[in-house]
């Protein structure tokens, strides 16, 4: 699948995830790890958001500004990290069966990566040198140490948003979450096993 349309269809191929997850054999049970992981998840969710533009709404990869603050300050991909632990923490609160949940933990993990790995050269041909250097110096997921020494960083840096305004500019991500979670937890799920 090329680049384009892997960042184009994530949304779908992240609903088909999720309808991996509501029909997996099991029952809905309170994991505290995959609360854990969600509620990191929603936190980093919202950090990110608090610092990026709407760009990042749409179907293909824009890159006209390097993010290199906030959270991309210690790692590069954030909000695929905060991917990552959601759909992590819905496997664990899944309750399904490890023969189930190993695969899809490994498949998302696979999925997330290549969306960042992807990100990553398209923002190289967008901004080589800028890029390099930010690229250096901080991990691709993880927690570098902070960054931002960058000359650019001042030309670019947009205004930090309020946690509220970050938490509405993320509302459809938000509701396919929560509609998620519901159906997951659902006592008709487990009338299907």
């Amino acid at each position: 699948m090329s680049d384009s349309k892997l960042y184009r269809y994530r949304g779908t191929i992240s609903a088909l995830f999720g309808l991996l997850l509501i029909f997996s054999p099991g029952e809905f049970q309170w994991h505290p790890l995959g609360l854990l992981l969600i509620i990191a998840a929603l936190g980093i969710r919202v950090w990110t958001r608090q610092y990026i533009g709407e760009h990042t709404r749409g179907t293909q990869l824009e890159g006209s500004v390097l993010y290199i603050w906030g959270p991309y300050s210690r790692m590069r991909h954030p909000l695929y990290l905060a991917n990552l632990l959601f759909g992590w923490g819905l496997i664990l609160l899944s309750g399904g069966v490890w023969y189930w949940q190993l695969p899809l933990a490994i498949l998302w993990l696979f999925f997330n990566k290549t969306l960042g790995d992807r990100e990553d050269l398209y923002l190289l041909s967008i901004h080589t040198i800028e890029w390099w250097i930010w690229a250096f110096e901080t991990p691709f997921w993880g927690w570098g140490e902070k960054q931002g020494r960058h000359k650019s960083e001042h030309l670019y840096r947009e205004k930090k948003r309020s946690i509220s305004a970050a938490f509405w500019a993320d509302r459809w991500s938000w509701f396919w979450q929560l509609l998620l979670l519901l159906l997951l937890a659902s006592p008709m799920r487990g009338a299907c096993w």
